[in-house]
């Protein structure tokens, strides 16, 4: 007998009898028990319609990305998201809090504990550590595996992992790795936890590029995106650093695959509280190299003055209208304008102001 040649699941073959390797055969087995691997009518029928934590933002019951590239606010939007579901308050003081998960676990090797410790002070939620938060930083003694959570801490719970790279085995490019921790999220999911938010990095070109897409909002292999089932890609709108902590966060999900959902803006002030912005339903990308500058001609006074006395205009009326003023400035100004107008208010208000949504 000639010298058996073994593949991985192929059935071994003598090496004079063929040149080649076809599958095992299939067992026969029951024949009468094959409908049982496939759903029920009834498990179809009375499949539930999506609920959500936070309403058309972070929907139950599934793995939710936030995907911006570095020092775009993506983990002060994730902290956003806590106070919110730990409170109960409207998420950027905008999308309903529809249902509080038991606790939130909040993991993050990458940053350090005092960082971490000034948002949550700025965010006034405190209060929860220990009791409805649980967080670990990279201060943290010894490292955290997501196989190693157990399924009592994330029976529904919040799990929040900032960021994917520090959880995956391997190399992000890499189909095969980043499969398994797609495999692993969904073992995580099995445990039942309310909903689980990722923190993606995404490439730097996504800083000034004119369109957002699953594809660019997620570094490495294509295979990150097969865990997810909705993804918000973040950035800021100007990438002029000087502009950081004026120029509002874009918003787009970029995998809607359960509810529909429109582009927005958002402000952060300076107690990482932030806010939604008033009419940015529809909102679009601002393409902008960085370093360029603003229009200056002397006249941003006056075309304050004007925006203030009508700000219920949309951009693009506001700029026929300071057009017709003198002073030319874009509906891209306008939407800016209004933002550093709106920050500049909130701070006037302190650490805790509220939306303003109109300047009559």
């Amino acid at each position: 007998m000639g010298e058996e040649i073994v593949g991985a699941g192929l059935a071994p073959i003598e090496s004079g009898d063929s040149d080649t390797v076809g599958p095992a055969p299939r067992q026969s087995g029951d024949d009468g028990n094959w409908r049982d691997k496939y759903h029920t009518v009834e498990e179809v029928r009375d499949a539930p319609e999506p609920t959500f934590l936070i309403q058309g933002f972070l929907q139950k019951d599934i793995v939710t990305a936030l995907a911006a590239p570095v020092a775009q606010r993506k983990t002060i939007l994730a902290w956003n998201v806590v106070r919110s579901v730990l409170t109960g308050e409207p998420f950027l003081d905008y999308f309903e809090v529809t249902e509080k998960p038991e606790r939130v676990l909040y993991l993050c090797p990458e940053m350090g504990v005092r960082a971490i410790a000034r948002m949550i002070r700025g965010l006034d939620i405190m209060d929860y550590l220990g009791k409805t938060l649980f967080l670990r930083s990279m201060n943290s003694e010894g490292s955290l595996l997501l196989s190693e959570l157990t399924t009592t801490e994330l029976r529904d719970s919040l799990l929040v992992v900032d960021t994917a790279t520090r959880f995956l085995q391997g190399d992000e490019n890499s189909a095969e790795h980043t499969k398994q921790f797609s495999e692993e999220c969904f073992d995580v999911m099995r445990a039942n936890p309310a909903a689980m938010l990722i923190l993606y990095h995404s490439g730097k070109g996504t800083k000034t590029t004119d369109e957002l897409s699953l594809e660019n909002a997620l570094r490495g292999s294509g295979e990150l995106g097969a865990a997810i089932s909705s993804c918000w890609a973040t950035r800021l709108q100007d990438p002029d650093p000087t502009q950081a902590r004026i120029t509002p966060s874009y918003l787009l999900n970029v995998k809607q695959r359960d509810f529909a959902s429109k582009a927005f803006e958002a402000t952060s002030g300076p107690d990482y509280r932030m806010h939604f912005v008033a009419g940015s339903e529809g909102a679009k990308i601002v393409a902008k190299a960085a370093g360029s500058k603003p229009d200056q001609d002397g006249k941003q006074s006056q075309a304050d003055a004007l925006i203030r006395a009508n700000w219920d205009l949309s951009g693009p009326k506001l700029a026929v209208l300071l057009k017709a003023a003198g002073i030319s400035r874009g509906a891209n100004w306008v939407a800016k304008a209004k933002t550093r107008l709106h920050l500049a208010d909130l701070d006037a208000k302190g650490p805790h102001g509220v939306k303003v949504k109109s300047r009559k």
